[in-house]
């Protein structure tokens, strides 16, 4: 279920950022920070590189900057698949490696960052896999993979009929969880 609220906060959130224009009767424009502009400018950048690297698409980003302080990053993306397992976490944990660095290697940024720099706690990348018509990958086939505060969580989903609702809803059939050290330690073992 934290899934599927995720994903519809992806949506509203693409949606609201897409037409807001942050006035106040037509009277006041909403000033950007210094931190919002650094956190902007560095996810922006991630989600292009990642794009191109890696053959995704942008799908959403989650920012945690409670009072200005920045303390979450993550990026979602759409992937065309089935993919498995092993190709799910190669692709995770190269990404999450590649967004890491490109965090903490912008002096800007880092300036906003407790401690100044970020770890595999602080960032998330999460995949929507979907099919060659760009249809949402069901069970018995990973739908959607994430790793998200030093977790890897790999979940199938499929859809039921809603009768309330007269339509198809989405549901999760299992979910597997292991820890970043796990993962690094199966890559590791094979070589990768």
């Amino acid at each position: 279920m934290k899934k599927i609220y995720k994903f519809i906060i992806f949506i509203a959130f693409t949606l609201l950022s897409t037409s807001c224009d942050f006035t106040t009767n037509g009277a006041q424009k909403y000033q950007i920070s210094d931190q919002e502009k650094a956190v902007n400018k560095v996810m922006e950048r991630n989600t292009r590189i990642l794009s191109e690297k890696y053959k995704m698409y942008p799908f959403g980003i989650t920012v945690a900057m409670p009072g200005g302080n920045i303390q979450y990053l993550e990026l979602a993306f759409q992937i065309y698949g089935p993919l498995s397992q092993d190709s799910i976490r190669k692709i995770l944990i190269d990404a999450a490696h590649d967004f890491l660095e490109n965090i903490n290697s912008d002096q800007e940024l880092c300036l906003y960052l407790k401690n100044h720099v970020f770890d595999i706690h602080q960032i998330g990348i999460t995949l929507f896999l979907i099919d060659s018509h760009r249809m949402p990958i069901r069970d018995p086939e990973i739908g959607i993979a994430s790793i998200e505060k030093g977790k890897i969580i790999y979940d199938k989903r499929a859809e039921k009929y809603d009768e309330y609702l007269k339509r198809n809803m989405p549901f999760y059939t299992s979910s597997c969880t292991e820890s970043y050290e796990e993962a690094l330690q199966i890559l590791s073992s094979q070589g990768e």
